[in-house]
């Protein structure tokens, strides 16, 4: 059997990334006191944390059962939230978000954090500008489908700052 051609669940997006307090916020508009680690188009991709390991998190771009059947893609993407605890012995196929090339077996990933959002500037990148945890300000209306959903928002700086305290 050949198996599909690797591909990463991946949206484009263009706008700012920050880093506060050690972590990567998106934006659409530029923060008039901060300079951005990076700003233009970008594409955003999504990730499993490793259990137990939650620095790293593997971006899937393949799913090989042990029965010999295998995804790729958005195919993939959903097999793992949906179905994989069927297949625990599935291995998953990505680069890790320090970009490393990876496989990892399904029971190795923690399936109840959080997804990952990590950012590149082109499709051959595979290792990351940011890992990152929210989205700040205005235009939050134009990040991509999947950002939206695992990204969460807020309304400026200080509402964000305010969650690392709670």
């Amino acid at each position: 059997m050949k198996l599909p051609e690797r591909q990463p669940v991946q949206e484009a997006f263009s706008g700012h990334i920050y880093v506060l307090e050690q972590r990567g916020l998106l934006a659409s508009e530029p923060f008039a006191d901060r300079e951005p680690l990076y700003r233009g188009a970008m594409l955003l991709r999504y990730g499993v944390e490793y259990l137990g390991k939650p620095q790293f998190c593997i971006l899937p771009e393949l799913v090989a059962m042990d029965y010999g059947a295998a995804l790729a893609g958005e195919d993939a993407w959903q097999f793992l939230f949906e179905r994989s605890n069927l297949y625990p012995r599935a291995d998953v196929v990505g680069y890790r978000n320090d970009g490393l090339d990876d496989m990892v077996v399904v029971k190795w990933l923690d399936l109840m954090a959080p997804v990952a959002v990590v950012a590149y500037a082109s499709e051959s990148d595979h290792v990351p500008i940011a890992w990152v945890r929210g989205f700040i300000g205005a235009g939050f209306d134009t990040l991509p489908n999947y950002a939206k959903s695992y990204l969460p928002y807020f309304e400026n700086v200080e509402s964000w700052q305010a969650t690392l305290h709670e």
